[in-house]
């Protein structure tokens, strides 16, 4: 049986409040500096909003759930439901977008939801990866569409713009309310420069009969591209290769992993080059449902588990994307500042993050500005009471919330701790 004082940190992670926690991450391409850590995006289950995750260099498949395990973007139109989010990052560097389908599963049937689903996508744009704008919607197929689902984008070297793809269906210009046979699902794409405007959608691949969705494109240099897409036929996820460009031949090399699965998610390792990782979501897993991590180093099948296996579990079709310092160290500050809120702080305990060596870093140097009559506050990291009792001290809620004193407190004790300088 639980103790009182258990049951009062359970409820205490139950009703935390949001904190708005926000990452910026540059482009994989013309990168000068090593990638400071990973962030992810996903749904969770049938909850359809957009939780942020991160992993540092040493951890590739085990992440932490940002904002206090709350959703970090929360769709306020269409549908009001977000499945599928996908990271993208200007060529420029100046900003940050996430895309997801319009979809609440719970609202609706997956029948009506094919035939008769949001031709829409959610756009979120930020300048600074912590300034959001709110949620847009954007049409991207005409009314003969039956829906528009996990879009996802690609910079396309050739037309100097952004290749967006998604999956559809499509019915007969004379059937409106969608009652007839419908053609698809396949995969569609449209061009754009800023995710307002977008050229006609157009098929990708127009000659081949077989129905995919849930495209997932990974630029290797040249001419190069893989992809991972769900072969709907099957129910398994398949990869194929194009030398020939993004709208080039595009060459079946097989599963990487035989089994049910579908949502793939792909990025590559910081510390290790040449080694891809692949997430397959387990949506008919019941309990167990969610991403699985596996990864290549040559791209042929099938693929390694990952080990450790990917953690959080339950984490749904998403995406991830390298981020550089500047923003890893953002989130170390954000994560700093939540401090000031006790109803934070048992969850920033749960997903350890009082064992990373670079947050308790930090942490020990803000014992009250290394007085020494605190150290007993956080002499043991791991401890959710004394962090408790920690923040008690009015002082440091007051200084925590300041960011122009995180930001100072932060720098200074990075030197103070031996950490290396950040790249510039």
């Amino acid at each position: 049986m639980k103790s009182p004082l258990c049951r009062a940190l359970a409820m205490l992670a139950a009703l935390a409040t949001n904190f708005h926690t926000s990452v910026q991450a540059l482009p994989l391409e013309g990168r000068q500096t090593q990638a400071a850590g990973y962030l992810a995006a996903a749904f969770l289950g049938n909850v359809p909003s957009v939780f942020l995750h991160l992993a540092s260099p040493q951890s590739p498949s085990t992440f932490s759930r940002l904002n206090g395990g709350q959703p970090s973007l929360v769709p306020t139109k269409g549908t009001k439901g977000a499945r599928d989010p996908f990271i993208l990052f200007s060529q420029d560097k100046s900003k940050l977008w996430v895309l997801a389908t319009d979809l609440d599963i719970g609202k609706t049937n997956w029948s009506a939801a094919q035939t008769n689903g949001s031709r829409s996508i959610f756009v979120w744009e930020s300048t600074d990866g912590v300034n959001w704008s709110q949620d847009r919607l954007v049409e991207l197929m005409p009314p003969n569409a039956g829906y528009v689902w996990a879009p996802s984008a690609i910079w396309d070297v050739d037309r100097n713009a952004y290749a967006v793809f998604w999956s559809s269906r499509t019915y007969q210009a004379d059937d409106p309310a969608h009652l007839g046979p419908s053609q698809g699902p396949f995969i569609f794409y449209s061009h754009t420069s800023d995710f307002v405007t977008f050229t006609t959608p157009a098929r990708w691949e127009p000659n081949v009969t077989t129905t995919y969705i849930d495209q997932e494109i990974q630029y290797l240099g040249g001419e190069t591209y893989i992809r991972y897409i769900s072969d709907t036929a099957n129910l398994r996820i398949v990869l194929d290769r194009s030398d020939t460009g993004l709208f080039g031949q595009w060459n079946r090399v097989g599963r990487p992993v035989d089994k049910t699965r579908e949502g793939a998610a792909a990025y590559r390792d910081i510390l290790n080059p040449s080694r891809y990782y692949l997430w397959e979501d387990n949506y008919t897993g019941g309990a167990d449902a969610g991403y699985e991590c596996y990864y290549t180093e040559t791209f042929t099948v099938p693929y390694t588990p990952c080990d450790p296996a990917l953690t959080p579990k339950g984490m749904r079709h998403g995406g991830v994307v390298q981020i550089e310092s500047g923003m890893y160290e953002a989130l170390q500050r954000n994560f700093v500042q939540a401090l000031s809120n006790p109803l934070y702080l048992n969850h920033l305990a749960a997903q350890k993050w009082f064992d990373s060596p670079e947050f308790v870093a930090y942490l020990k140097y803000l014992q009250y500005f290394k007085e020494p009559k605190y150290i007993k506050y956080l002499s043991y990291p791991g401890s959710t009471l004394k962090a408790l009792e920690l923040l008690q001290q009015e002082q440091f809620r007051k200084d925590i919330l300041i960011p122009e004193t995180v930001n100072r407190m932060y720098e200074e004790g990075l030197a103070a701790s031996g950490a290396p300088p950040r790249q510039v």
